[in-house]
């Protein structure tokens, strides 16, 4: 089982800005949030619970392609 780190990024799209949960060491984008509060929360949960790391990570088909 290996140890995944969460972390949020503040991405600029367009003319709005999203911030964004990436998943370490599988560099997968989980999530894009329009406030930073919510992105905050899913990465505190994630990082405290470890949801997925018995499977490697967040599966591919739940990921966004990039």
């Amino acid at each position: 089982m290996i140890k995944l780190r969460y972390k949020k990024r503040m991405k600029k799209k367009g003319n709005k800005i999203v911030w964004q949960i990436l998943e370490r060491p599988t560099n997968s984008l989980v999530g894009e949030y329009f406030f930073e509060e919510d992105a905050k929360q899913i990465v505190d949960f994630q990082n405290k619970n470890q949801v997925w790391a018995v499977n490697g990570g967040v599966p591919s088909f739940m990921v966004i392609k990039t």
